[in-house]
């Protein structure tokens, strides 16, 4: 089976790709957001308080640069952390870059939906408005990482 000329049983990514794709999914996602956020009417850092918040509580939101660093620390770290463990799940179990790649991206936006519940910031973030951007950015973050995964796998296959 061929997914975009890589023959999926043969496609290897290792862990370290995986942190790159997604540290590259996390990139577009979060710009994504930053242009979501805009086109809602809230700050383009609006996000970055947001899940700030989840760890620092509620007041988080209304805060500045700390939180706003913080919050992108803590979507830095996710992405690449969640990428490499995307890495270990294409790579040992599916060999299927596209469609793991959107699967584990709304799988996260789950657990991170319901995970966020058992603190008041994460439960003021799901309850919000806007919350239904979320889905579409973690889209973007899995479509993004799916196709870096795609490229290394490739280039891997043709260079070996």
């Amino acid at each position: 089976m061929w997914d975009h000329g890589v023959l999926i049983e043969s496609a290897r990514i290792s862990v370290l790709q995986g942190v790159i794709a997604g540290l590259c999914g996390g990139v577009a996602m979060a710009l994504a957001m930053m242009g979501l956020s805009v086109a809602t009417q809230q700050s383009p850092w609006h996000m970055s308080k947001r899940l700030a918040s989840v760890v620092l509580g509620p007041g988080a939101k209304d805060g500045g640069a700390p939180a706003i660093a913080f919050g992108l620390f803590m979507h830095v770290a996710l992405s690449a952390g969640f990428g490499a463990l995307f890495a270990i799940v294409a790579d040992r179990l599916t060999h299927e870059f596209w469609m793991t790649g959107l699967a584990y991206a709304l799988t996260l936006w789950l657990l991170n939906f319901w995970g966020s519940q058992i603190t008041p910031g994460g439960r003021q973030m799901s309850e919000a408005k806007w919350a239904w951007l979320s889905p579409l950015a973690h889209m973007v973050y899995g479509g993004v990482m799916a196709a870096i995964a795609v490229t290394f796998a490739a280039s891997a296959m043709g260079s070996g």
